[in-house]
């Protein structure tokens, strides 16, 4: 009978309020660990993407520079070299310049092309 009486203790005790606000405790812990786990989890795997893109333009950039140094003595690198930071070129090259259609209207170029124009027939006229 003594067993009994302790089993039925024991179960009023699991259903009192302080048994039941103890494990809801309990589980509020365990969630929000769990939770803390997952959140870190996730930003690990979003630096490990970052730090992978990283590294591939690191490698990239290594492979452009060990390129450079090994063409750093020689005419052609020269000529990059006071082409990309001089802006300059060869005697004979010619530039084109591409200019947005929003620029200049329509009006504007027909009407330089006319002036143009007319100022070589002066100038055929004159130097005749």
């Amino acid at each position: 009978m003594h067993q009994f009486r302790t089993r039925k203790t024991f179960r009023d005790f699991l259903y009192s309020p302080v048994a039941i606000a103890l494990l809801v405790t309990l589980a509020f812990f365990l969630v929000r660990i769990v939770w803390g786990s997952f959140v870190g989890y996730r930003e690990a795997a979003r630096a490990r993407v970052v730090a992978e893109a990283r590294a591939l333009e690191l490698e990239t950039e290594k492979t452009r520079a060990s390129v450079r140094a090994a063409t750093a003595g020689s005419a052609r690198a020269a000529e990059e070299e006071i082409r990309e930071k001089l802006h300059m070129a060869l005697p004979g090259e010619e530039v084109i310049v591409i200019t947005d259609e929003e620029d200049f209207s329509r009006d504007e170029i027909l009407a330089d092309e006319e002036t143009l124009l007319w100022q070589r027939f002066v100038d055929w006229v004159i130097n005749r």
